[in-house]
This record gives C-alpha cells, structure tokens and sequence, in this order.
C-alpha cells in the first residue's frame, strides 16, 4: 500500500488543481481524488457489513408503496477502525483540507456568484479556526431522496466523495439544480397550511405513522412543506442543470449559498448491477470540536 503522506499530498495536488465551475453555482467534480492503485485497494478491504451501523438520516424512508423503501442508511462511523478508510479520514480531517476547500470557495472572482458567502468567513478568515471537517462513511440504500434544497445556514462547505466499485450507479449522483424564477420558496399560504398539517400530526401523536411518513414525502407533503420536508422545496421548480456523477472515486464540493439547491433522487431500479451507493459525505461546518448529524436508527 501506498504510504500515507503521499496518499495525502496527492489528494491535496487534486484539490489544489479543481477547477471551479460556476453553473449553476460554484462548484468542482474531480475524476480520481485518490490515487487509482489506493481506490481499488481501499474499495476491495471495506469493512463487513455486520461493523456497520443501521443509520436515519434526512432523505432516508422514501416509496413506501415499492420495494425501495428502506427507512434508514449504513454507516461505518469512526473510520480509524479500518486500516484503509482511517487514512481517508485522516486526510478529510486534516486542516490542510479545510484550508484548502476554505480558501478555494472564499476566493472572489469577477462576475461569480458567491461561494462561501461573506458572513461565513468569520469561521477561518485570518487563521480562525472556529470549524470542524465532520464525514461518515455511509451506504444509501434504493429510495434515498431529498428533494431540491439549499443546505442548512451551518455548512460552510459541503463535500461528496463518491466511493462506487463501477459505473452501474452513474446517473444516481447529485443534481445541482437551477429555479425557474428568483423565489422557488412556498407561498405564506403553503407554508401556513404545512404547519397546520405538521402540528395536527403531532398533537394527535400520529407523527410517526406510515401515513404521515408517505405525506411528508408526498409530492402533496414537498407542495406544504410537511414534516421533513419543509426544508425541501417541489421538484417541478427547478431545472437539473447538471449533475455531479455518482462514478468510483468522484469527488464533489461546493460551498451552501443562497444559490446552492441540489437534490437526489436513487429511483434504482432492481435489475441494476448496484443497489447500494457507498459514500464519504462531510461538511466543513461552523463550530469547533462539532459533530455530523446522522443518528442511529430505532429499527
């Protein structure tokens, strides 16, 4: 196996050479993070799945009425366990990668919409260190979806590190997606009667029920903005301008703007070759010492 600091310093290279593209808002794919020799390695000595851990995490617990439902995701959560992935943890949590993703997508360029916006970079502008590189290994299962949505006010920068063993997934990466006006947000109408419908829910103490589940994830429940998907705006609003490939060893990141909806959608159908897409995804998020989000699944 390749030695450490040089799988690091290759990934950094990477990083360092992204090109950012600006539709439809700053971003950048690279084909091969890690060194190609590595990928196979690290793919091929992954740990068994009984290391994982039953996960829920937003976008899990889709299409109750087809077999691609799966009411939660795989995680393998501290990855020092694993001799390979530990080296692909050091690397996402050294400061050297915050750094760089940091300076890339603070960078002003004439004419660019924002990357970092303005009132993030108190976080690690001028050595300030008040942010924390958060990742888990995990698998999304057939069903995972989460409609068009811009990432919550915490993330600095968003990073997906795609971790599939050949093509078969390919069309099942991330959409970045455009609105088809200035404001794609719910009406004060909308937005009234999703809270309606949300407190009815759970004054009733039905907010776990499988109706409620196939409401909220219901193009009805995307219309009010139900349950979790309030945060998530209709599907018919946008335009998929690009997609960032769910192909071995892609990388995809951008910094969360006002500008920044993207979505996914892992309608796989049973006769796919993979059934399952494997993934690092992390944040550089606000705060010190913080941790992710993902939760383990009461099943």
């Amino acid at each position: 196996m390749r030695d450490a600091a040089e799988i690091k310093q290759y990934v950094l290279n990477q990083l360092e050479n992204a090109e950012i593209q600006d539709d439809p808002y700053p971003h950048f794919i690279i084909d091969g993070l890690l060194p190609e020799d590595f990928y196979q390695e690290l793919i091929s000595h992954l740990p068994d799945r009984a290391d994982y851990q039953k996960v829920t995490y937003p976008g899990t617990g889709h299409d109750p009425e087809t077999g691609n439902y799966h009411d939660y995701g795989w995680a393998y959560r501290d990855l020092s366990k694993n001799t390979h992935l530990a080296i692909v943890g050091d690397i996402f949590g050294s400061d050297e990668f915050s750094r760089l993703m940091l300076d890339k997508f603070s960078a002003a360029a004439p004419g660019r919409k924002m990357g970092i916006p303005e009132k993030k970079h108190k976080f690690f502008k001028d050595g300030a260190e008040d942010f924390t590189s958060v990742y888990d290994h995990q698998i999304d299962l057939p069903g995972y979806e989460i409609a068009p949505h811009r990432d919550i006010e915490g993330k600095i920068v968003t990073y997906l590190f795609y971790m599939t063993a050949d093509d078969s997934l390919e069309r099942y990466g991330t959409y970045l997606c455009k609105p088809h006006s200035d404001n794609p947000s719910r009406s004060g109408w909308e937005k009234f009667v999703g809270r309606f419908l949300s407190k009815l829910f759970r004054y009733t103490g039905m907010r776990n029920s499988k109706l409620f589940k196939r409401m909220e994830h219901s193009r009805f429940g995307l219309k009010y903005g139900i349950g979790a998907s309030v945060n998530w705006l209709p599907w018919e609003k946008f335009d998929l301008s690009a997609q960032a490939p769910a192909l071995p060893n892609h990388l995809l990141s951008f910094a969360p703007n006002e500008h920044s909806y993207h979505a996914v959608r892992l309608d796989i159908p049973a006769d796919n070759p993979s059934q399952e897409r494997p993934m690092v995804r992390g944040f550089i998020r606000d705060g010190k010492d913080t941790s992710n989000w993902i939760r383990s699944a009461k099943i």
